[in-house]
């Protein structure tokens, strides 16, 4: 009997407590919804940051939709043109033009990034490059995504790209000579997954097509005439080499590697 009347002041007890457990949580606020939402990370980038550093439709005008402030220029300006969807706008370049956008930034001057952008037509030159200061090891081109006898080629490093360009590695892809709209992504990364090296893959319309790993002198980014990384002055789209093409929504993610699930969403969006 004294045990059945110690169990029920026990259970009571117990009710007590959690029912004053229960009555906090819902003056205070549950815990849970404290706590910030976990980032699905696949890449294993440290960085949580999952909008655009910058974002250019090219829908009429060069305005950044990113929230970020950047800003680009023509010089000379390119026009505009129908866009990726109906009702929508996008760059036109010719390469007798010699046209070219223009941000006053490095913008993929960092050891891992992602870089989209819708194209059409490509003919053969540079699709964008990034210009360094530094001049110590080649010209000022430090980074260049270029279209060349059919195929796309990413080359880091100003001494690959004034010494070395036609034997660094094309990607292997599908063809894009076909007046469609294609959404063409580069993720790249540098000495993460292989030391000294720089590794970038392409995806054309939302599908993985290649991965290029390229090498490059890790001790050269100790030194601050010599670096790749940290000393790009402007990004590019067209210029001097640009092929004649038709370019829209441009996404820069600076410090970020999308993941692929991330790029095949950007492409069904057509944005």
């Amino acid at each position: 009997m004294k045990k059945l009347i110690i169990y029920s002041v026990l259970g009571m007890m117990s009710f007590s407590f959690a029912s004053c457990d229960s009555l906090i949580k819902n003056i205070l606020g549950s815990d849970d919804e404290d706590e910030p939402e976990q980032i699905d990370n696949p890449t294993g980038n440290t960085s949580t940051k999952v909008d655009p550093t910058v974002y250019f439709p090219f829908n009429g005008d060069y305005n950044d939709l990113s929230g970020n402030d950047y800003y680009g220029y023509g010089s000379p300006e390119p026009s505009f043109t129908n866009g990726v969807t109906g009702g929508t706008k996008a760059l036109s370049f010719t390469k007798t033009g010699k046209e070219a956008f223009i941000v006053p930034y490095g913008l993929i001057d960092t050891k891992s990034m992602t870089v989209c952008l819708w194209a059409k037509n490509i003919s053969q030159g540079n699709i964008f490059y990034v210009t360094s200061s530094n001049k110590g090891d080649g010209g000022e081109e430090m980074m260049t995504f270029t279209y060349r006898d059919g195929h796309l080629k990413y080359v880091v490093s100003r001494y690959a790209n004034h010494y070395t360009f036609d034997s660094t590695g094309n990607f292997t892809h599908t063809s894009i000579d076909n007046d469609e709209w294609h959404h063409l992504a580069l993720v790249s990364d540098y000495n993460t997954l292989n030391y000294a090296t720089v590794t970038t893959s392409l995806y054309i319309d939302g599908k993985l097509m290649d991965t290029i790993t390229e090498k490059i002198n890790p001790f050269t980014e100790e030194e601050s005439g010599e670096r790749h990384y940290g000393t790009g002055t402007k990004f590019i789209l067209g210029g001097s080499m640009v092929p004649s093409m038709q370019i829209a929504h441009l996404r820069v993610y600076d410090y970020r590697m999308l993941s692929a699930d991330e790029i095949r969403k950007l492409y069904e969006t057509k944005k």
